[in-house]
C-alpha cells in the first residue's frame, strides 16, 4: 500500500502495482456530492479509481466498498451497476429510522421499507416495527445482489 499525495493537505491509498501508473498523473482533491475523491489536473478529467478500474461497458461503476473516495485499493474498488452502487451509500440524516431504505409513516403510525432497481422504487411492505422493516430490505437487497451477481458473472464469462 502506497500514499498518493492530493490537494489540501490529503492523500490516496493505491496497490503498489498500480503506483507506477497512478503517479504519471498530478492529482487533486475534487469533492463530488458528499464524498471526496482524487482526480487529475489535466484537460480530460480522470478519477482515480477509474484509472485503476475501468470497465467498457456503461451499465458498471466503480464503488468504493468502505465509502472511502480516497481509497482506491483494488480491494476496495469493485464493478457494480448504478442500483448497487446506491445501496451502498450510508443512510442520509434526517430520516425517521436508523436503517437505509425504511422509515416511519406518521399517517399510520407503521413502519415501511423501500429499494431501488433498475430506477424504480418498489415498496416492500408495512410492518409493526422498524426491525421487520429493516429486515425485509435486508433480505431483498441480498436476493437483488445475488441476481446481479450472477448475471454479471454470465456477462463477464462470455468476454
Amino acid at each position: 500500500m502506497i500514499t498518493v499525495p492530493l490537494t489540501q493537505g490529503k492523500f490516496a491509498i493505491v496497490d503498489n502495482r498500480d503506483f507506477n501508473l497512478v503517479s504519471q498523473y498530478s492529482w487533486y482533491t475534487h469533492l463530488s456530492r458528499n464524498t471526496y475523491y482524487a482526480r487529475t489536473d489535466t484537460p480530460i478529467k480522470i478519477a482515480m479509481h477509474q484509472l485503476i478500474l475501468s470497465s467498457d461497458d456503461p451499465e458498471l461503476e466503480i464503488d468504493h466498498i468502505n465509502r472511502k473516495g480516497f481509497d482506491n485499493r483494488r480491494s476496495n474498488l469493485r464493478l457494480v451497476t448504478h442500483a448497487r452502487n446506491l445501496r451502498n451509500q450510508k443512510k442520509r440524516s434526517g430520516c425517521t429510522s436508523r436503517f437505509l431504505g425504511v422509515y416511519c409513516n406518521c399517517n399510520t403510525g407503521k413502519w415501511e421499507s423501500y429499494i431501488k432497481y433498475k430506477g424504480k422504487k418498489l415498496h416492500l411492505g408495512h410492518f409493526q416495527t422498524e426491525l421487520e422493516a429493516a429486515e425485509k430490505r435486508a433480505f431483498m437487497e441480498e436476493a437483488l445482489d445475488a441476481r446481479e451477481d450472477e448475471v454479471f458473472s454470465l456477462c463477464t464469462s462470455k468476454l
